[in-house]
């Protein structure tokens, strides 16, 4: 019973994932993308693979036009990186 509802729930974080990656490709999502990662992705960080959370900093970083909120995004995924 464990092992199907631990699986579930990776399911579920691998979609959520792919819908992140579809909106912060899409054109018009660019004026959202900084604060979804922010206030959205920023929650659940830790549970979802790390390589793909570090491609969305990576998208989002692009966006950034202020220094210390782009370093403070840089040093945050580097912690969370070197944590894990």
């Amino acid at each position: 019973m464990f092992c199907v509802f631990n699986g579930l729930i990776y399911r579920l974080w691998h979609q959520l994932t792919k819908k992140l990656f579809e909106f912060f490709e899409h054109p018009l999502a660019l004026p959202y993308r900084v604060d979804t990662f922010e206030r959205f992705v920023r929650d659940f960080e830790r549970k979802i693979n790390q390589l793909r959370l570090v491609e969305m900093g990576t998208k989002v970083s692009k966006d950034i036009d202020s220094m210390s909120i782009f370093l403070d995004l840089v040093c945050r995924a580097d912690d969370l990186v070197l944590l894990d």
